[in-house]
């Protein structure tokens, strides 16, 4: 089985492994010793029109989280 490969090659190391909240694969991922974490959130948001968009502090730059993708996209100055 490939997590047994796995869990043998980074043995001693951490692991974690993305499993959804009420999925009935949890049992197999407890079974094998891991325990579940509260790092991860399903955030949603109804996208019904336009939201203005919010304020922003004087010399506040937003920009791209991605790298390579120009100046920012709002200056407030």
């Amino acid at each position: 089985m490939l997590v047994s490969e796995v869990e043998k090659r980074i043995s001693g190391s951490d692991l974690s492994v993305r499993v959804d909240a009420d999925s009935p694969k949890i049992r197999f991922w407890i079974e094998r010793g891991y325990k579940a974490g509260d790092r991860f959130y399903h955030m949603v948001a109804r996208l019904e029109g336009v939201k203005p968009s919010p304020l922003v502090p004087k010399g506040t730059i937003i920009r791209s989280l991605k790298p390579r993708r120009g100046k920012g996209a709002h200056r407030n100055s």
